[in-house]
């Protein structure tokens, strides 16, 4: 019996690859620690949500996995993102070092 080992490599660089990136961390995310908190991540905007309620818009700028996060008073937020894949976030708020985890809400299509 053989064992084929496949290595894939990605260069980081081309345009794809930054696309890709920020195509990943879209869309809408509930945390895996209260159920209630929920955040929705567009082009260049952040929504949040607890308990169903809409809590504000903010922007966010991300330079590879450093996430700065401005809200609507003009304060900044930094975070590190530690993992990001198709269905899981997890990010460290790094002014006080929280771990954040959440898991991708993926919307089912009505026919």
């Amino acid at each position: 019996m053989r064992t084929i080992l496949l290595i894939c490599l990605m260069i980081p660089g081309s345009v794809s690859w930054s696309q890709s990136r920020k195509a990943a961390l879209s869309g809408t995310w509930v945390s895996m620690d209260d159920s209630r908190s929920r955040i929705v991540f567009t082009a260049g905007k952040q929504l949040d949500y607890y308990d169903g309620k809409f809590l504000g818009t903010s922007y966010y700028v991300r330079k590879g996995d450093e996430l700065t996060v401005t809200d609507e008073s003009g304060s900044d937020y930094h975070y590190s993102i530690v993992s990001l894949t198709a269905t899981k976030l997890t990010m460290i708020y790094t002014d006080r070092g929280n771990l954040l985890r959440y898991r991708r809400v993926i919307s089912k299509l009505k026919k």
